[in-house]
Formats: C-alpha cells, structure tokens, sequence
C-alpha cells in the first residue's frame, strides 16, 4: 500500500463578482467594437447574443461551463487569475490540486470548480 499525500489550493470568489467581471469583460468588447471606424453590426449583434447566452447558462447551470469554455481570465480578477496561471506553469505534472469554490451573497458555498474545468 502507498499513501500519496496532495496539496490542495481553494480560491474563494463571490459569484456576483464573477458575474461582474464578466460583465465588465463583455461591456468593454462590445465598447470597443462601437467604437471601431467601422460598426459591423453584425458582428455586434453576434457578441451580444453569446454575451446573453453566457449569462444564461450560468444562472442554468453554474460557472463550471463557463470555466471549461475558457472564460476563466475574464470571471476572475487578476490577482486570482495570476494564481491559475501560476498554479499550472507550477504543477506541469498536476501533482497537486486547485479547486475555485464559489459564494453566494451570504457565504454559502454555491459551487467549486475543479482545476480540470479551468481553461484559458
């Protein structure tokens, strides 16, 4: 028998920040697209609906999509994205474990996100 013995680090976020973070993310592309010499409109409209997309599949179905769709720079802040980012040049071989545990307003736990669903 052999014990394996796993670091675990826990990133504690609110939700609502998440959700605002992404907004601001979101709010700041289509900015810049209004702001383009030339509106393709179309391509506006086609931001817009998987912004709204999004934000729907996170009150559906939690954060974790989200994360797996790659979101995961523009729902944390920097700092905690810094962290992930470190965390994975760091641990190549995985031999540890980061998890992203999820708040609502008043404390509870909503959701934790495993270190597999983290892409960028």
């Amino acid at each position: 028998m052999s014990i394996k013995t796993t670091t675990k680090h826990t990133l504690t976020v609110n939700a609502a920040d998440l959700k605002k973070n992404l907004c601001a993310s979101y709010l700041q592309l289509l900015q810049d697209e209004l702001e383009a010499k030339e509106i393709d409109f179309e391509y506006f409209k086609m931001d817009l609906d998987r912004f709204q997309d999004e934000l729907d599949s996170i009150v559906k179905s939690g954060f974790a999509q989200s994360f797996r769709d790659g979101n995961t720079m523009v729902l944390l802040n920097g700092e905690d994205f810094e962290f992930v980012e470190y965390w994975f040049d760091k641990n190549k071989n995985l031999s540890e474990e980061l998890v992203v545990r999820i708040l609502d307003d008043e404390g509870n736990q909503m959701e934790v996100v495993q270190h597999v669903d983290l892409s960028y």
